[in-house]
């Protein structure tokens, strides 16, 4: 979908003007090409003794903006060697499905696969109906919690390439919050 870069651009700063204690930033990275350039907007918000990243890339030219995907991230201190993924069943599953963890819900454990080393956190929060609809209503959605060198990131992708709505994007956050809440 392309905007122009300015509607982008006042619609992620007037977002961020809707959330307590955040700033945002823009940063313009390396052209890609003749004419291009690759900006990331990154929105950041204290929370949990750390902070919680919102971002969304564009790469522009011609004044125009094709929008990439929109991702929430949070790191941690963390001495355990945890991973979660979840992701969407796939034909390589069906050959390869060790170590997959059910949720208990028929219906969402033929869609999506879960992956774990902390199987009562992986239940702890993939078991809740409120998660498990945030991932049916969003098909192009990947949740992952990955631990290397003591430091854990938290981060869920929301794949569409599109301009976010704030109600679209508040959701998001909120149901964020609800899963770091779960996990710390």
């Amino acid at each position: 979908m392309a905007i122009s870069y300015k509607t982008w651009q006042n619609h992620l700063i007037e977002f961020s003007k809707t959330i307590f204690d955040s700033s945002i930033e823009f940063k313009k990275n390396p052209s890609i090409g003749y004419g291009a350039d690759f900006i990331n907007g990154v929105i950041t918000l204290k929370r949990y003794d750390n902070n919680i990243y919102i971002s969304q890339s564009v790469i522009t030219g011609n004044n125009e903006a094709e929008l990439s995907s929109f991702i929430l991230k949070f790191h941690y201190k963390n001495s355990s060697n945890l991973y979660i993924n979840i992701y969407r069943w796939d034909f390589f599953d069906k050959l390869f499905s060790t170590g997959r963890i059910k949720s208990g819900n028929v219906f969402f454990d033929k869609i999506f696969v879960i992956k774990s080393n902390d199987k009562k956190l992986a239940l702890k929060i993939f078991s809740s109906n409120e998660i498990q609809e945030i991932f049916l209503s969003n098909s192009l959605m990947t949740f992952n919690v990955n631990t290397k060198h003591d430091k854990t990131e938290v981060k869920i992708k929301h794949m569409q390439n599109k301009l976010y709505s704030f109600s679209e994007m508040k959701k998001a956050l909120d149901n964020f919050c609800f899963i770091l809440n779960l996990i710390q």
